[in-house]
Protein backbone atom coordinates (compact mmCIF):
# COMPACT_ATOMS: atom_id res chain seq x y z
CA UNK A 1 0.00 0.00 0.00
CA UNK A 2 2.85 2.40 0.78
CA UNK A 3 3.76 4.38 -2.32
CA UNK A 4 0.44 3.78 -4.06
CA UNK A 5 -1.98 6.45 -5.23
CA UNK A 6 -5.56 6.20 -3.99
CA UNK A 7 -7.40 8.83 -5.97
CA UNK A 8 -6.08 12.19 -4.80
CA UNK A 9 -4.22 10.60 -1.87
CA UNK A 10 -0.59 9.43 -2.12
CA UNK A 11 0.20 6.90 0.62
CA UNK A 12 3.47 7.74 2.39
CA UNK A 13 3.84 5.34 5.33
CA UNK A 14 1.94 3.08 7.71
CA UNK A 15 1.48 4.65 11.13
CA UNK A 16 -0.90 2.23 12.85
CA UNK A 17 -2.86 -1.00 12.59
CA UNK A 18 -5.61 -2.82 14.43
CA UNK A 19 -8.57 -5.09 14.01
CA UNK A 20 -10.71 -2.24 12.70
CA UNK A 21 -8.28 -1.02 10.03
CA UNK A 22 -4.79 0.00 8.98
CA UNK A 23 -3.86 3.68 9.24
CA UNK A 24 -1.50 5.39 6.79
CA UNK A 25 0.02 8.82 6.57
CA UNK A 26 -0.79 10.24 3.14
CA UNK A 27 -0.59 13.41 1.08
CA UNK A 28 -3.70 15.04 -0.30
CA UNK A 29 -2.50 16.16 -3.73
CA UNK A 30 -5.53 18.38 -4.32
CA UNK A 31 -5.33 20.41 -1.12
CA UNK A 32 -1.58 19.92 -0.54
CA UNK A 33 -1.88 18.69 3.04
CA UNK A 34 -0.93 15.66 5.10
CA UNK A 35 -3.81 13.44 6.21
CA UNK A 36 -4.35 10.10 7.93
CA UNK A 37 -6.13 7.40 5.93
CA UNK A 38 -7.76 4.43 7.59
CA UNK A 39 -8.25 1.40 5.32
CA UNK A 40 -10.05 -1.85 6.08
CA UNK A 41 -7.51 -4.62 6.75
CA UNK A 42 -6.75 -7.16 4.05
CA UNK A 43 -9.46 -9.80 3.83
CA UNK A 44 -12.20 -7.59 5.23
CA UNK A 45 -13.43 -6.03 2.01
CA UNK A 46 -15.74 -8.95 1.30
CA UNK A 47 -17.03 -9.02 4.87
CA UNK A 48 -20.36 -7.20 4.91
CA UNK A 49 -20.29 -6.77 8.69
CA UNK A 50 -16.78 -5.26 8.63
CA UNK A 51 -17.76 -2.82 5.92
CA UNK A 52 -20.90 -1.88 7.81
CA UNK A 53 -18.82 -1.18 10.91
CA UNK A 54 -16.44 0.94 8.85
CA UNK A 55 -19.33 2.95 7.46
CA UNK A 56 -20.73 3.37 10.98
CA UNK A 57 -17.43 4.91 12.06
CA UNK A 58 -17.61 7.36 9.16
CA UNK A 59 -21.19 8.30 10.04
CA UNK A 60 -20.29 8.71 13.71
CA UNK A 61 -17.33 10.96 12.98
CA UNK A 62 -19.32 13.00 10.47
CA UNK A 63 -21.65 14.09 13.30
CA UNK A 64 -18.83 15.30 15.52
CA UNK A 65 -17.05 18.62 15.41
CA UNK A 66 -14.98 19.14 18.53
CA UNK A 67 -11.36 20.23 19.15
CA UNK A 68 -10.70 17.07 21.18
CA UNK A 69 -12.02 14.62 18.56
CA UNK A 70 -10.15 13.78 15.37
CA UNK A 71 -11.82 15.46 12.39
CA UNK A 72 -13.19 13.42 9.50
CA UNK A 73 -12.39 14.88 6.07
CA UNK A 74 -13.81 12.31 3.69
CA UNK A 75 -15.16 8.79 3.24
CA UNK A 76 -14.83 7.13 -0.13
CA UNK A 77 -13.87 4.00 -2.04
CA UNK A 78 -10.71 3.90 -4.16
CA UNK A 79 -9.24 0.89 -5.97
CA UNK A 80 -11.77 -1.34 -4.23
CA UNK A 81 -10.77 -0.12 -0.77
CA UNK A 82 -12.96 1.79 1.66
CA UNK A 83 -11.13 4.83 3.03
CA UNK A 84 -11.67 7.07 6.04
CA UNK A 85 -9.71 10.27 5.52
CA UNK A 86 -9.02 12.16 8.74
CA UNK A 87 -6.79 14.87 10.10
CA UNK A 88 -3.31 13.68 10.93
CA UNK A 89 -2.85 14.07 14.68
CA UNK A 90 0.87 14.61 15.15
CA UNK A 91 2.16 13.62 18.55
CA UNK A 92 2.18 10.48 20.70
CA UNK A 93 -0.49 8.18 22.04
CA UNK A 94 -1.37 8.36 25.70
CA UNK A 95 -0.23 4.73 25.88
CA UNK A 96 3.27 5.78 24.78
CA UNK A 97 3.28 8.72 27.17
CA UNK A 98 2.43 6.38 30.07
CA UNK A 99 5.69 4.51 29.55
CA UNK A 100 7.33 7.40 31.44
CA UNK A 101 5.03 6.90 34.43
CA UNK A 102 2.25 8.86 36.11
CA UNK A 103 1.43 12.35 34.91
CA UNK A 104 1.63 15.44 37.11
CA UNK A 105 -1.47 16.85 38.77
CA UNK A 106 -1.93 19.78 36.39
CA UNK A 107 -1.60 17.62 33.29
CA UNK A 108 -3.99 14.96 34.62
CA UNK A 109 -6.66 17.55 35.42
CA UNK A 110 -6.22 19.27 32.06
CA UNK A 111 -6.42 16.05 30.06
CA UNK A 112 -9.30 14.79 32.19
CA UNK A 113 -11.28 17.92 31.42
CA UNK A 114 -10.60 17.60 27.71
CA UNK A 115 -11.61 13.93 27.69
CA UNK A 116 -14.82 14.77 29.55
CA UNK A 117 -15.64 17.54 27.07
CA UNK A 118 -15.01 15.25 24.10
CA UNK A 119 -17.24 12.54 25.58
CA UNK A 120 -19.97 15.06 26.35
CA UNK A 121 -19.92 16.25 22.74
CA UNK A 122 -20.10 12.67 21.41
CA UNK A 123 -22.93 11.71 23.77
CA UNK A 124 -24.88 14.86 22.94
CA UNK A 125 -24.62 13.84 19.28
CA UNK A 126 -25.94 10.38 20.17
CA UNK A 127 -22.61 8.57 19.79
CA UNK A 128 -21.15 6.03 22.25
CA UNK A 129 -17.42 5.42 21.71
CA UNK A 130 -17.21 1.99 23.44
CA UNK A 131 -13.43 1.59 23.15
CA UNK A 132 -11.79 4.32 25.20
CA UNK A 133 -8.24 3.37 26.17
CA UNK A 134 -4.80 5.03 26.16
CA UNK A 135 -3.99 3.68 22.68
CA UNK A 136 -7.03 5.51 21.26
CA UNK A 137 -6.15 8.84 22.87
CA UNK A 138 -3.45 10.98 21.34
CA UNK A 139 -1.52 13.95 22.70
CA UNK A 140 -0.71 16.63 20.14
CA UNK A 141 2.54 18.54 20.13
CA UNK A 142 0.84 21.48 21.89
CA UNK A 143 -0.57 19.22 24.62
CA UNK A 144 -4.12 18.82 23.37
CA UNK A 145 -5.86 15.46 23.81
CA UNK A 146 -7.58 13.94 20.76
CA UNK A 147 -10.01 11.02 20.85
CA UNK A 148 -9.41 8.60 17.96
CA UNK A 149 -10.84 5.38 16.58
CA UNK A 150 -14.63 5.34 16.59
CA UNK A 151 -14.58 1.93 14.90
CA UNK A 152 -16.77 0.36 17.61
CA UNK A 153 -19.00 3.40 18.09
CA UNK A 154 -22.73 2.86 18.50
CA UNK A 155 -25.73 5.12 18.17
CA UNK A 156 -27.53 5.91 21.39
CA UNK A 157 -31.29 5.40 21.35
CA UNK A 158 -33.35 6.93 24.19
CA UNK A 159 -35.07 4.31 26.33
CA UNK A 160 -36.38 6.81 28.86
CA UNK A 161 -35.73 10.36 29.96
CA UNK A 162 -33.01 9.19 32.32
CA UNK A 163 -31.22 6.57 30.27
CA UNK A 164 -30.06 5.97 26.71
CA UNK A 165 -28.86 2.64 25.39
CA UNK A 166 -26.73 1.81 22.37
CA UNK A 167 -27.68 -0.04 19.24
CA UNK A 168 -25.37 -3.07 19.33
CA UNK A 169 -26.67 -5.22 16.49
CA UNK A 170 -23.38 -5.20 14.59
CA UNK A 171 -20.96 -5.54 17.48
CA UNK A 172 -22.50 -7.32 20.44
CA UNK A 173 -22.31 -5.88 23.95
CA UNK A 174 -18.79 -7.13 24.67
CA UNK A 175 -17.06 -5.43 21.73
CA UNK A 176 -14.15 -3.35 22.94
CA UNK A 177 -11.01 -3.80 25.04
CA UNK A 178 -11.59 -6.02 28.07
CA UNK A 179 -9.30 -4.14 30.46
CA UNK A 180 -11.29 -0.93 29.98
CA UNK A 181 -14.81 -2.35 29.69
CA UNK A 182 -17.54 -1.51 32.15
CA UNK A 183 -18.92 -4.42 34.22
CA UNK A 184 -22.29 -4.27 32.46
CA UNK A 185 -20.57 -4.81 29.12
CA UNK A 186 -18.64 -7.77 30.47
CA UNK A 187 -21.94 -9.19 31.73
CA UNK A 188 -23.46 -8.95 28.26
CA UNK A 189 -25.84 -6.09 29.08
CA UNK A 190 -26.47 -3.20 26.74
CA UNK A 191 -23.96 -0.36 27.17
CA UNK A 192 -24.98 3.24 27.61
CA UNK A 193 -23.17 6.53 28.10
CA UNK A 194 -22.18 5.45 31.63
CA UNK A 195 -20.13 2.66 30.06
CA UNK A 196 -17.96 5.31 28.39
CA UNK A 197 -17.70 7.11 31.73
CA UNK A 198 -16.37 3.92 33.33
CA UNK A 199 -13.77 3.48 30.58
CA UNK A 200 -12.74 7.13 30.87
CA UNK A 201 -12.39 6.75 34.63
CA UNK A 202 -10.17 3.73 34.14
CA UNK A 203 -7.95 5.70 31.77
CA UNK A 204 -7.76 8.64 34.18
CA UNK A 205 -6.82 6.31 37.03
CA UNK A 206 -4.00 4.97 34.88
CA UNK A 207 -2.55 8.36 33.98
CA UNK A 208 -2.85 9.46 37.61
CA UNK A 209 -0.91 6.49 39.00
CA UNK A 210 1.07 5.15 36.05
CA UNK A 211 -0.64 1.76 36.38
CA UNK A 212 -3.88 0.14 35.29
CA UNK A 213 -6.21 -0.29 38.26
CA UNK A 214 -6.33 -4.06 38.04
CA UNK A 215 -2.59 -4.57 37.54
CA UNK A 216 -1.55 -3.43 41.01
CA UNK A 217 -2.37 -4.92 44.41
CA UNK A 218 -3.63 -1.57 45.69
CA UNK A 219 -5.72 -1.04 42.58
CA UNK A 220 -7.34 -4.48 42.87
CA UNK A 221 -8.07 -3.81 46.53
CA UNK A 222 -9.51 -0.38 45.75
CA UNK A 223 -11.80 -1.54 42.91
CA UNK A 224 -14.18 -3.81 44.88
CA UNK A 225 -14.62 -1.03 47.44
CA UNK A 226 -16.63 0.84 44.84
CA UNK A 227 -19.41 -1.74 45.09
CA UNK A 228 -21.34 -0.36 48.05
CA UNK A 229 -21.57 2.91 49.94
CA UNK A 230 -20.29 1.24 53.10
CA UNK A 231 -17.19 -0.09 51.42
CA UNK A 232 -16.70 3.15 49.52
CA UNK A 233 -16.47 5.02 52.83
CA UNK A 234 -13.57 2.75 53.80
CA UNK A 235 -11.75 3.29 50.49
CA UNK A 236 -9.58 6.06 51.87
CA UNK A 237 -6.40 4.71 50.31
CA UNK A 238 -5.48 4.63 46.65
CA UNK A 239 -2.40 3.74 44.62
CA UNK A 240 0.11 6.57 44.74
CA UNK A 241 -0.47 9.61 42.57
CA UNK A 242 2.46 11.66 41.29
CA UNK A 243 4.21 13.59 44.07
CA UNK A 244 3.00 16.86 42.57
CA UNK A 245 -0.53 16.24 43.96
CA UNK A 246 -1.57 18.12 47.07
CA UNK A 247 -3.42 16.13 49.74
CA UNK A 248 -6.71 17.97 49.21
CA UNK A 249 -6.57 17.69 45.42
CA UNK A 250 -5.70 14.00 45.57
CA UNK A 251 -8.62 13.33 47.91
CA UNK A 252 -11.10 15.13 45.63
CA UNK A 253 -9.70 13.45 42.52
CA UNK A 254 -9.87 10.04 44.17
CA UNK A 255 -13.58 10.55 44.84
CA UNK A 256 -14.14 11.47 41.18
CA UNK A 257 -12.33 8.35 40.00
CA UNK A 258 -14.21 6.12 42.41
CA UNK A 259 -17.52 7.50 41.19
CA UNK A 260 -16.61 7.13 37.51
CA UNK A 261 -15.43 3.54 37.96
CA UNK A 262 -18.18 2.37 40.27
CA UNK A 263 -19.25 -1.16 39.35
CA UNK A 264 -22.87 -0.07 39.54
CA UNK A 265 -23.77 2.07 36.53
CA UNK A 266 -26.52 3.84 38.49
CA UNK A 267 -23.90 5.28 40.87
CA UNK A 268 -21.64 6.76 38.19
Amino acid sequence: MVGTQLGRYRVLEQIGAGGMGVVYRAHDDRLDRIVAIKVLPTGSLSDAVARRRFQKEALALSKLNHPNIATLYDFETQAGADLLVMEEVAGVSLETRLAAGALKEGEVIRLGQQLAEALAAAHQSGILHRDLKPANLRLTQDGRLKVLDFGLASTLHPRSESKSTASISDFGPTAGTLAYMAPEQLSGDEPDLRSDIYSAGTVLFEISTGHHRLKTRAGRRWWPMCCTRQRRRRAHRSPGFHQSWTASSASAWRRILMTATNRRASWR
